[in-house]
């Protein structure tokens, strides 16, 4: 279950995705594997994705994919996006929090397009595992049609976010069952 609006263009969206069974540490642990990111990324049609960097440890995770996504652009949009296109998305995770929470940042450029896609992340702890949340917002700097662009590149990133996080859980649950 994903809850929070999501806006484009200079409001942030914030997206609270629905708590977890499993702690920060396991969760944070799934984020780092190689494994994972590769299925994470192909579950949402991201067959291409390329780890550039994925370091890992105590004080933090910094993550760099470069992936290509396919879109069914709009009209409007097609002299600005093509319908096929490569992403570097960067995480960078900072060391647990007092709380056992981690907090950090993303980003995504779309190569070619002047637009900026970003924002905060958060594994929050809870009593019964933790809850991740992700904060972002999408600008493109286009006159005239850079709203309808973040709107529609907004609600993608909506799509994709929630289809990355059903596999996260469903990737957990069966960890969990195998063992």
């Amino acid at each position: 279950r994903l809850d929070g609006p999501r806006t484009a263009g200079a409001d942030p969206a914030q997206i609270l995705l629905a708590a977890s069974a499993a702690d920060v540490d396991t969760v944070f642990a799934i984020f780092a594997d190689p494994e994972f990111i590769q299925s994470k990324y192909a579950a949402i049609g991201s067959n291409q994705a390329q780890i550039e960097t994925n370091d890992a440890s105590s004080d933090g995770h910094h993550l760099v994919v470069r992936r290509v996504v396919q879109m069914n652009v709009p009209g409007f949009a097609k002299k600005v996006l093509k319908s096929e296109n490569t992403i570097v998305q960067t995480e960078r995770w900072g060391a647990a929090d007092a709380d056992g929470g981690r907090s950090g940042t993303w980003e995504a450029d779309a190569v070619g397009v002047p637009s900026t896609t970003g924002g905060n992340l958060r594994l929050e702890p809870t009593s019964a595992g933790c809850i991740h949340h992700v904060i972002g917002e999408v600008k493109v700097n286009i006159p005239l049609i850079g709203g309808k662009i973040a709107d529609f590149a907004g609600g993608q990133a909506l799509d994709q976010i929630r289809a990355a996080e059903l596999h996260c859980v469903e990737s957990h649950h069966q960890r969990h069952n195998q063992q």
